[in-house]
């Protein structure tokens, strides 16, 4: 069977097209030893929703990492393992079933512990439905002298572990008086737990256990209701009145409470562990955003400010600190921002400060967004003194660690994950001039031709396999100077691009496509907030959009630079903002009421200025929808240009429907169709991507016959059907002794003869599972196609390319990953009676006089026919499925300029990281058992039931790991035979790919001094042994 030309790059070219960049996640805890000494300095602990790692403190660079599976996923997770040992680290799992043990220095596993007992365990199912789906917000495991401890919320137990192996050292069930959601370790106690929760009342409650032994107190109740979050700190627990005028505090040793109110008359909300420790102290965020520091220990009959920040400030405030020995005062740490800088202030011994950290400009709120935490160390110095360092986290995802001469380093956390991404050409630059500033910068300067020749000489040593490691690398490093990828000007070929990506935190960051570097970074909703006139708070973009694209010549001058779009919610509506490509600027923010549904952009539609308008479509508050057009500053006549032939629909995934909407030219919303389908609800939906180039809306066959494609850009896929990831405590309808209590049977009864059968056999779907996949019209609602796949469940994933729908499932019957592709022919008689002659003439109806294809009877105008959605034409669909030996988590699909190149469909793996590409012809349902001799010169190749994973095949990844993968984006370049492909997900990686190899260009890093060589050996060689032939001719004749 033939293979896919294989794809390999030498060891001088590793990063020279591709870049990997790494992430955590925002952080929600960060663990720091409150020495920096020596031996503790090495690592700083950061966890987020997604995993956990250990960063080196020095450079902020990851060590190691653990990601957390999506069941698992949980906020607040991990802890010290015993409180006087800082070599590793746990990490607790949503619910705290699974707790595993890390090495700080290398990541290793140390151990892992199950904390359900044996009975949980037996009813699994049980258990997890008390336990529910949500992922935990509170803290769930802290450390103790011997081990960790943890809270298990769907038992209401609090399990101890040992250090050493993870074995359970006490367990301990807590009274049933209250629901605990949270264990702490007791501020002024080190042998001493807090389970925190809230009785059925409402009102906070508190119970104490005993790290040594296990032992639970008494359960202790404040007297009135109260406000989460709830701040343990001092001797006891504080929260908000229900009205936000008071501070309720629960003593933890006597039970009593203590209500104060507060100075300021009232309070927004508590700050979730603000200056939380020894001293009782708590913080406090005003409506306008002010925080304060209150002295609420149990000893002060009022509350005291003893800081404050500036009035609407935007703040975060650390838990307290003390150093340890020598009596050093305990501290807090306030991250203050504003719109220049960001600041952070040590306030000790009764609210002075004591110490002033610079985070510097980009921490400013338009640029990193408000404080989101703050986390404060202190190292106790030689001469007595104490010098603090603190981790500052920003909603926009910005990590720095500063110390009192500045920041240390900086992360930036905004794209894990990526929520949208455009590809945009850089800005218009001279060439010549950016190249000598290019070249003046760097230290290998390629200025003249001996450092030319020696680039030459040693890409020539590494092809040839006789280069040192030294001199790999030297070559690497000249050739990332010699190239002008890097460059932040735009191109002929289109091979540099600025990849601006939006954030699940509302941040908009734009890359550079040659090395990955930020070359500008806004959030969003704070920026677009500061230029609209509205006082609504702005929520995270939902969406993204190019407005304008980048323009060259004349037209750049004339019509502007590039623009994007994005669409968000506020508090009382939605908004648009319109931000200036190349610099981030915000240019335009408007608000208005409803909320936005859909963002729909025609792609044949452009004004005076450049720019592809899009259509909002805003659900009002009684249920109605309306469109608008942005900008609304084009003409009547173009918005109804805009307007004429847009549809959409909108899917309600649990009850399986979907319904069709059409925008009348009057900018009205109009349902058309509706639909049901069968199954549990829809698994999938997928459309081509808008814009998509189509080289050739024929393919010719090995025996001269013609097959027309037939090619729909409003052809929607659906799959319904049923996910494994439903029957986890929701689809249980069978599972009481098989009686089934529910509408339909989507999971397999339990059997009650075997205790011992595991969780998984006992909701797995049933072997009557089916995933039903249609094809239709989005216009007409129209079915053009469908097909069922038995014992099949998802979930399900899709690409639409073409004339062709790849999807894969998961297979019950074989217990594998199916993938199926579907090929859509049209089957109309007059189109398939023509002969390739016919095919020959239409493709140049320019060149046919008229009166010739009338007498010849040609159609010159078929490829400008259109067709109508409500009265489709015959198709001829060819369907095959193949196995593939790996879980797949998201699909993607090659994208060229002109679509000549070949397709390749990517896939990205579950668990592993990687993503490998398959050649669509490894995917034709036209591949023949046997191959003839029509089927070589088409070039189909044999069918096989298996598709092969090469290593050839994962060129894309090739030693990078992509953790939690969610989209593969391809975007053309100016060149047919390259394209750029972008892995996004919890890290992000970049790369050039080339689908069918080079064929209109060569490599920026030919060798064309070996080229020369060659050709002068050549020559040389042809002289001599002409010269060599002559004289044994002349030898000859003389004999």
């Amino acid at each position: 069977m033939a293979s896919p030309v294989a794809f390999a790059i030498h060891a001088d070219q590793d990063g020279l097209y591709d870049w990997h960049h790494a992430h955590i996640g925002i952080p929600t805890q960060v663990l720091t030893s409150r020495a920096f000494g020596p031996a503790r300095a090495s690592s700083v602990i950061f966890a987020s929703k997604y995993s956990s790692a250990s960063v080196h403190a020095q450079t902020g660079e990851i060590k190691a990492r653990f990601v957390m599976d999506e069941g698992e996923q949980t906020t607040n997770g991990v802890a010290w393992v015993t409180t006087n040992d800082f070599n590793k680290y746990a990490v607790a799992s949503d619910g705290a079933r699974f707790v595993r043990a890390f090495s700080v220095a290398d990541g290793s596993l140390s151990w892992e512990a199950n904390t359900y007992s044996a009975s949980q365990i037996v009813n699994e199912n049980k258990v997890l439905d008390e336990e529910g789906d949500s992922a935990s917000t509170t803290q769930l495991i802290v450390s103790t002298p011997g081990g960790v401890a943890c809270l298990v919320p769907a038992t209401q137990t609090v399990v101890a572990l040992a250090a050493d192996e993870g074995e359970e050292m006490w367990r301990v069930a807590l009274n049933g008086a209250a629901k605990y959601d949270a264990l702490v370790a007791a501020p002024d106690q080190p042998d001493e737990l807090w389970a925190v929760g809230t009785d059925a009342n409402g009102k906070p409650a508190l119970v104490a256990v005993n790290a040594a032994t296990g032992t639970a107190g008494s359960v202790h109740v404040a007297s009135s209701a109260a406000l989460k979050p709830y701040v343990v700190s001092g001797g006891g627990l504080h929260a908000l009145s229900a009205d936000g005028t008071k501070l309720v505090s629960l003593n933890a040793k006597t039970g009593s409470t203590k209500t104060r109110a507060l100075p300021s008359g009232g309070a927004h909300e508590l700050v979730k562990d603000g200056a939380a420790g020894t001293s009782g102290l708590v913080a406090v965020r005003q409506a306008d955003g002010t925080v304060s520091v209150l002295d609420a220990s149990f000893k002060a009959a009022e509350l005291k400010v003893l800081f404050s920040t500036a009035n609407g400030a935007h703040a975060a405030v650390s838990s307290e600190v003390c150093s340890d020995g020598k009596g050093a005062p305990c501290a807090v740490a306030v991250y203050e921002a504003s719109e220049n800088s960001a600041t952070v202030k040590v306030a000790a011994d009764g609210g002075k400060v004591v110490a002033t950290l610079q985070v510097g400009e980009s921490f400013a709120l338009a640029t990193a967004g408000a404080p989101l935490s703050c986390h404060l160390a202190a190292h106790l110095r030689k001469d007595g003194g104490v010098t603090y360092r603190a981790v500052v986290v920003s909603e926009g995802g910005e990590v720095a660690m500063v110390h009192e001469s500045g920041v240390v380093w900086q992360r930036d956390e905004s794209l894990a994950p990526a929520k949208a991404i455009v590809a945009l050409d850089p800005p218009q630059r001279r060439r010549r001039a950016a190249a000598t500033a290019a070249a003046a910068a760097s230290v290998f300067s390629i200025d003249n031709i001996m450092e030319t020749m020696k680039l030459q000489f040693l890409q020539t040593k590494v092809r040839l396999h006789i280069a040192t490691p030294e001199e790999t690398a030297l070559a690497k490093a000249m050739s990332a100077a010699a190239s002008d990828r890097t460059l932040n000007a735009v191109d002929l070929n289109g091979l540099r691009k600025n990849l601006v990506v939006l954030g699940a935190h509302g941040r908009l960051v734009s890359l550079h496509s040659g090395d990955g570097r930020k070359l500008w970074a806004t959030h969003v909703p704070i920026a677009c907030a500061s230029k609209a006139s509205s006082d609504a708070s702005f929520d995270v973009p939902s969406d993204l959009r190019v407005l304008r694209a980048a323009l060259s010549g004349d037209s750049a001058s004339a019509g502007g630079g590039a623009e994007l779009l994005v669409v968000g919610r506020t508090s009382a509506g939605s908004y648009t903002c319109t931000l200036d490509g190349h610099t981030g600027a915000v240019l335009e923010a408007k608000t208005f009421d409803g909320g936005v549904s859909h963002v729909l952009q025609p792609t044949h539609v452009v004004d005076s200025l450049h720019r592809h308008p899009v259509i909002l479509v805003v659900r009002k508050a009684d249920g109605t929808r309306e469109a608008r057009a942005v900008p609304n500053d084009i003409s009547p006549e173009l918005k109804a240009q805009l307007a004429r032939g847009v549809h959409f629909y909108e899917a309600d995934a649990q009850r399986g429907a979907l319904r069709g909407y059409a925008v009348t030219t009057n900018l009205q919303v109009s349902e058309t169709w509706a639909m049901n389908f069968p199954g549990r609800h829809l698994l999938s939906l997928a459309q081509p991507q808008a814009g998509e180039a189509v080289h050739s809306h024929v393919k010719v066959l090995g025996d001269r016959s013609v097959l027309y494609r037939h090619i729909n850009p409003n052809l929607l896929f659906v799959a319904s059907g049923v996910s494994p990831a439903d029957t986890r405590g929701r689809w249980t309808a069978t599972m009481d002794g098989g009686v089934s209590t529910g509408t339909g049977s989507a999971v397999a009864p339990a059997d009650a003869s075997s205790s011992s059968t595991r969780l998984a056999d006992r909701l797995r779907p049933a072997r009557g599972s089916m995933v039903h996949v249609h094809l239709l019209d989005a216009v007409s609602g129209r079915v053009l196609y469908s097909i069922s796949h038995d014992d099949a469940v998802g979930p399900v994933r899709c690409v639409i390319s073409e004339n062709f729908v790849v999807y894969m499932y998961h297979s019950l019957r074989h217990s594998t990953t199916e993938v199926s592709v579907l090929e859509l022919y049209d089957d109309s008689a007059r189109l398939t009676a023509r002969t390739v002659s016919d095919v020959v003439f239409e493709m140049v109806p320019t060149a046919i006089p008229a009166w010739l294809a009338r007498s010849l009877h040609i159609e010159t105008d078929v490829y400008n026919q259109t067709m109508s959605a409500h009265a489709p034409p015959p198709l001829r669909v060819l369907g095959q499925s193949y196995f593939l030996s790996a879980s797949v988590r998201a699909m993607g699909i090659s994208q060229t300029l002109m679509g000549l190149a070949s397709k390749l469909v990517y896939f990205a793996e579950e668990g592993s990281g990687q993503v490998f590409s398959v050649d669509k012809r490894l995917l034709d349902p036209r591949r023949p058992v046997k191959v003839e001799a029509t089927h070589r010169e088409e070039g189909l190749m044999q069918y096989s039931e298996h598709l092969p994973m090469g290593f050839n095949q994962f060129s894309l990844t090739h030693g990078h790991n992509v953790a939690l993968v969610s989209k593969v984006v391809s975007f053309p370049s100016r060149l047919e035979s390259t394209c750029h492909v972008v892995v996004l997900g919890l890290d992000m990686l970049y790369h050039r790919m080339q689908p069918s190899a080079s064929f209109d260009t060569l490599n920026e890093d030919f060798s064309h001094a070996f080229l020369v060589l060659t050709i002068t050996a050549l020559a040389v060689g042809s002289v001599v042994t002409g010269r060599m032939a002559k004289r044994a001719d002349l030898k000859v004749k003389w004999r």
